[in-house]
């Protein structure tokens, strides 16, 4: 008996135990988004993909894109209505007809890249209504059964433009970072290089907006925008103390931006302010409200990434 006590044991024991109850750490993460959560019945619907390598060695990211559809077939779209019900595909007349285009990219690690995908060329959206949307991959064709999902987000197909209108944000930021001749979404420097970023403010709704400047000789940075700056854990990252300002001052540059125009502010010098010292990964959003109404929201940029490597 006490044997059987004791195998008992030593079974529950392996049971619980930390190496048996890890989860396979996955090798990329997914993160999808909307700039127009509201859109017009029979309009496009435009999702980004954001697919992030989370692990130490370069993925394949490599897609062969179908011209009749034109998303990305490594994604599995899951597309449900308000009921939970699964919207249908979208069905195209010969589609042998149509014709692959293959695209070579890889990612290293700790790199993104953002894909825009129209997905009422793969789902029938025509229908009013509130939609959630799900993005998922294959970790790769060895292992078919592991899936890595993305969040989930809400797009409202609706015909009233009065409601189009008030939810969709007047305009739109995009930056990139620059540093030593290098610009891009994800630029690499050494210590103590100075990084700086340029913003584009994009009008987007039906009537002119301000694009104004406003930099401070102590920054260097349009105060218009707000800055995100965090580290590879999320952080947000130490500052400067500036004791010597710029010797001058930039603006302020009164503008206006005409629907369909940009703006935006050019040369912000990050490192200026925010302290990129040390090796790692840096993350930089900006961010400006849309009215001085709390109430409103605000509207952020594109995240981009600066490593800093000795």
């Amino acid at each position: 008996m006490r044997t059987i006590i004791v195998m008992f044991l030593i079974a529950a024991i392996g049971a619980f135990s930390p190496t048996s109850a890890q989860p396979t750490q996955q090798p990329f993460v997914i993160a999808i988004s909307t700039d127009k959560p509201v859109v017009k019945a029979g309009a496009d619907v435009w999702v980004k993909v954001r697919v992030t390598n989370t692990s130490t060695r370069t993925i394949d990211a490599s897609a062969n894109i179908d011209d009749m559809i034109g998303v990305n077939p490594n994604y599995v779209f899951d597309v449900r209505d308000s009921s939970g019900n699964q919207v249908s595909k979208r069905v195209y007349k010969h589609p042998e007809l149509a014709t692959g285009s293959p695209i070579f990219r890889s990612l290293k690690p700790g790199e993104s890249l953002v894909d825009e995908q129209d997905l009422s060329r793969l789902d029938d959206l025509s229908e009013p209504g509130q939609y959630v949307i799900q993005v998922s991959q294959r970790v790769s064709e060895q292992r078919k059964d592991e899936l890595v999902r993305s969040n989930t987000i809400t797009i409202t197909v609706s015909d009233d433009d009065s409601l189009i209108e008030r939810s969709t944000p007047p305009f739109a930021l995009v930056i990139d970072g620059y540093a030593m001749g290098e610009t891009g979404d994800h630029v690499v420097v050494k210590p103590g290089t100075e990084v700086g970023i340029n913003i584009t403010k994009r009008n987007t709704s039906k009537h002119e907006i301000d694009c104004s400047g406003s930099w401070s000789n102590i920054t260097g940075l349009d105060e218009k925008y707000r800055y995100d700056v965090r580290d590879g854990s999320g952080n947000p990252v130490g500052k400067h103390t500036i004791e010597h300002p710029i010797p001058f001052m930039r603006g302020p540059n009164n503008s206006t931006c005409k629907p369909g125009g940009s703006g935006g502010s050019g040369a912000n010098t990050i490192t200026r302010l925010y302290d990129l010292s040390r090796p790692g990964d840096y993350t930089i959003q900006v961010s400006q409200p849309i009215s001085d109404h709390p109430e409103d929201g605000v509207v952020k940029s594109n995240t981009i990434t600066v490593t800093v490597t000795d």
